[in-house]
């Protein structure tokens, strides 16, 4: 049972960290703890990939493992008057599952967390009321009330500001 738990512990550690394109510093470091007790070798690229090596005999198999240490995610490009934020894909994201979906912000104040919003049904058009929002009219509610609140929390614009989905 003690080798399960530590296998779901891994298993968690690896999938809750974050690894946006571009800002996969906490989703390397993790793999980096997991990897070493097995590796022999093990450095890390100037593209930031994180590379271990494990010596085998001489004239045994040589095996490859690859894999993705980044996850699809957001980035920040707008924040309204109102304290709402407007943001691109960074990866593919099928529009239709992101609404009412919590999200993390990463800033450098600390994680923020909302929650993905659109204008309510109500006021739309009965023709606009039948299609998936496109992700051009969705928003990031944080809970603040203007831009310069937002920004208190920590929140810029594009430069390495990125989100993470946590599918409930």
């Amino acid at each position: 049972m003690a080798k399960l738990d530590e296998q779901l512990t891994m298993l968690k550690d690896l999938t809750d960290a974050k690894g946006i394109p571009g800002n996969e510093k906490e989703a390397r470091e993790v793999m980096e703890k997991y990897i070493n007790p097995y590796a022999d070798e093990v450095k890390t690229d100037h593209l930031g990939s994180l590379i271990a090596k494990k010596v085998g005999q001489e004239n045994g198999p040589k095996i490859m493992v690859a894999g993705h240490l980044d996850e699809v995610g957001f980035m920040v490009t707008r924040i309204d008057d109102k304290g709402f934020l407007y943001f691109q894909t960074v990866g593919g994201w099928w529009n239709q599952v992101m609404l009412a979906q919590r999200v993390t912000i990463t800033t450098r104040n600390g994680d923020v967390t909302g929650v993905i919003g659109s204008k309510p049904p109500h006021i739309l058009s009965a023709e606009a009321r039948k299609k998936p929002v496109e992700i051009k009219d969705m928003f990031i509610d944080i809970g603040a009330s203007s831009k310069e609140e937002a920004e208190e929390f920590g929140v810029r614009l594009v430069t390495l500001l990125f989100l993470t989905l946590i599918l409930q």
